[in-house]
């Protein structure tokens, strides 16, 4: 059992790796961009129960010339968080839930993420918003739940991914004031329950290609020009799953193998969309989360 409730920052690794193989860790940490787990390798959850919370707000900082966030848990290797429970919560200005310059994976794990704090501003050209789980190389969910809330308004995002995003099994569910699932290069989801709400943009935008092979993905974007799927015209495939997406606008399939149904018309909020096959038996229903035109 370790308990910290510090200035600063309560787990820091300035050479190496931090592993966590069980037990019960609980770390508070306040103060400007403190983080509660911080290592310059790699952090390794593989065990037990970790809930961190951090306090701190955003800073400038001018020998860097960068902002400054506070974090559950920053490094500048990957992370990894296998069979293990993990709770963060930040509240402070361009919190961070996860952030790491590696790649994040997520194994048969319960991840449960909420920040809570609005975009940190230096200039005009200089800012920081608010991520649930944030990774410079790829992010991975093959399987057990993932919660990420990030609704401290524009920028504001919960699965962020600066290259590819996958998502191959597991229990999956994102709500943010900005993107609900980015990702810079391609997002696939291959499996899994997949749910993604987004207050002011789009349930799920790929800067590359989308592919649902598998599972089922329900999309809820903002009204018009947001979406429900946004991958721009790039490759937008489907081989299998179920999927539905909701939004003003949206990008259309470029190739399907099995039939999709693309509506246009006015939706009001709290309406039960029903879907039913030729003897009239209902397929699915989805109550339309906001109005649309």
């Amino acid at each position: 059992l370790f308990v910290a409730t510090v200035e600063g920052d309560a787990l820091d690794c300035e050479a190496g790796d931090i592993e966590i193989r069980g037990g019960r860790v609980k770390a508070a940490v306040t103060g400007a961009a403190s983080k509660a787990i911080k290592a310059t390798g790699n952090v390794a959850i593989s065990g037990g129960q970790t809930l961190l919370v951090t306090q701190g707000n955003a800073y400038y900082n001018a020998t860097d010339s960068d902002i400054k966030s506070a974090a559950g848990i920053r490094c500048t290797g990957s992370t990894e968080i296998k069979n293990a429970q993990l709770h963060i919560l930040s509240e402070g200005t361009a919190g961070k839930g996860i952030n790491c310059d590696g790649s994040l994976m997520v194994e048969n794990s319960i991840v449960k993420v909420k920040v809570t704090g609005q975009t940190y501003a230096y200039n005009s050209s200089t800012t920081s918003s608010a991520k649930a789980l944030t990774a410079d190389g790829s992010i991975t969910i093959k399987s057990g739940t993932v919660w990420a809330m990030a609704l401290g308004g524009d920028g504001s995002e919960g699965l962020e991914s600066k290259n590819t995003l996958a998502i191959n099994g597991g229990e999956v569910m994102v709500a943010a004031s900005d993107n609900g699932i980015n990702a810079t290069l391609a997002i696939a989801i291959n499996g899994g329950k997949v749910y993604s709400f987004s207050a002011e943009n789009d349930a799920l935008d790929s800067n590359g290609s989308f592919v649902l092979n598998d599972g089922i993905a329900v999309l809820s974007g903002a009204a018009y020009p947001e979406s429900g799927i946004d991958c721009d015209q790039n490759s937008f495939k489907i081989t299998g799953g179920t999927l539905l997406a909701i939004g003003g606008d949206t990008s259309l399939p470029t190739q399907s193998s099995q039939p999709v149904v693309i509506y246009k018309g006015n939706m009001d909020e709290g309406k039960l969309l029903t879907f039913t096959d030729m003897q009239s038996n209902m397929v699915a229903s989805y109550v339309v989360p906001r109005n649309y035109q």
